[in-house]
């Protein structure tokens, strides 16, 4: 009679399922310290790296939570939360930063035509 701990065959993944998932999260990971490394570049870069941080980013996520929502526990779930953590905040830090960038170009453009306003009525 089984007590439900003698159910493990019901769990257990196909080793070859189990090794493109491992895949499949790595390559998340991957993708979400890449995100975390060019999202240092967005700001000197004056937000020119946003989009293809935040691209990277939400994509390292996306198959993060692709690998997690498989069900399997271990390294693919490990590698899914890491790449998932990863995406979410290089793609928000991205998105930061380009509003900032996009704030003080606003501002210098006001500036410039607060001066050119100015110059124009005398």
């Amino acid at each position: 009679m089984a007590d439900g701990w003698d159910e493990a065959e019901d769990w257990e993944v196909d080793p070859e399922e189990m090794a493109r998932l491992e895949r499949n999260g790595a390559f998340a990971v991957i993708l979400g310290i890449l995100g975390m490394t060019s999202a240092m570049f967005v700001y000197p870069s004056y937000g020119l790296m946003a989009l293809p941080t935040m691209a990277i980013g939400i994509t390292g996520a996306f198959m993060g939570k692709m690998t997690v929502d498989s069900g399997v526990q271990g390294a693919p779930r490990a590698y899914g939360l890491m790449a998932m953590a990863t995406g979410i905040v290089s793609s928000a830090w991205a998105a930061i930063v380009l509003c900032f960038c996009a704030t003080m170009v606003a501002l210098y453009a006001f500036m410039l035509f607060m001066i050119f306003a100015a110059v124009g009525m005398q």
